[in-house]
């Protein structure tokens, strides 16, 4: 009455274990691994806080302004990342900034 489905779970585990060796040195041994081809290329992009920095501001200021349309925001899942170049132009004036105090002057 001896079953031939019964197997020693020993030799289970070590082909298990061989294939995990094999595995990790095909892997190891193989190009590196690329980034997801989803993501944006990040040299451009800035997180929030490099915006606050840049801007001097909190970062509830910073939702302001793309809630306002003067910083657009790109999402990537629950990722936001900002363009430098659109956060430089906002900087410098090249997109309608009233929405940031302008310096004041004396009266004459």
């Amino acid at each position: 009455m001896t079953d031939s489905k019964i197997t020693n779970p020993f030799e289970v585990l070590d082909a298990r274990l061989a294939r995990i060796e094999d595995l990790l040195v095909n892997l190891k041994a193989g190009p590196p691994v690329q980034p997801f081809p989803s993501e944006p290329n990040l040299e451009g992009y800035v997180t929030r806080r490099e915006v606050a920095k840049m801007l001097d501001v909190c970062l509830t200021t910073v939702d302001h302004l793309s809630n306002a349309g003067i910083l657009r925001k790109y999402r990537n899942g629950r990722v936001v990342r900002f363009l430098r170049a659109e956060v430089i132009a906002a900087i410098s004036g090249n997109k309608g900034t009233a929405f940031f105090r302008q310096p004041k002057t004396g009266k004459p």
